[in-house]
């Protein structure tokens, strides 16, 4: 599911915001999880930042016991909340934060960020890869460190000079659509899950 920008941007903020408020409830954990899922079920990078979830719940469980699950819950479904964004064209996200008075040239520099993230993300594996065949044991990641931060100083000048060469004033392209019913009802939704989440912290 495609998401209109600001209802993303909105949607997203709304759901994390009912999370911290209702004080990690894993209740509220689980509706946002279950809600960001059904916006953008394919979250492959959960998948890659499992180890992570893992560590952290089994240090969490170390140190305050069954908080450890709710913890973890907590920060599982802040996690998906946030790539609801994903889901959004990053022109359409830029234009988005201009719309909400960020200044036009930063909120391009954040479009920008997003478009290369995903290609900084494949020249990570392609390093890593390299390496592999290169060496084995914990000079592997040495070498990928190296080969990755050489490839990021290349990335950055090829985009520095692109954007000279095609003379960039600092305008963002493309325009912004107007919410769909699917779009509205996600808003509507994380909006009345927020006003649950401070009625449960008040009372």
């Amino acid at each position: 599911m495609k998401v209109e920008a600001r209802t993303a941007i909105l949607s997203s903020l709304f759901l994390t915001s009912s999370v911290y408020v209702s004080g990690f409830s894993p209740v509220f954990s689980l509706a946002v999880f279950a809600i960001s899922i059904s916006v953008n079920p394919e979250v492959k990078i959960l998948k890659k930042l499992s180890p992570l979830l893992l560590y952290f719940f089994l240090s969490s469980l170390l140190l305050s016991g069954t908080y450890a699950i709710k913890a973890t819950l907590a920060l599982l479904s802040i996690l998906t909340a946030g790539l609801i964004v994903s889901t959004v064209n990053s022109a359409e996200f830029s234009k988005a934060l201009n719309y909400f008075g960020v200044p036009e040239s930063w909120a391009f520099q954040v479009s920008l960020a997003l478009r290369m993230f995903k290609i900084l993300e494949n020249d990570v594996a392609r390093c890593f890869e390299a390496s592999k065949l290169e060496s084995g044991g914990i000079r592997v990641y040495l070498n990928t460190l190296k080969a990755f931060s050489a490839v990021a100083v290349l990335r950055s000048v090829a985009l520095a000079e692109a954007l000279y060469c095609k003379g960039y004033a600092g305008k963002i392209p493309g325009e912004l659509r107007k919410p769909g019913k699917k779009d509205l009802a996600l808003l509507t939704i994380s909006i009345i899950l927020f006003i649950f989440s401070i009625f449960k912290f008040l009372f």
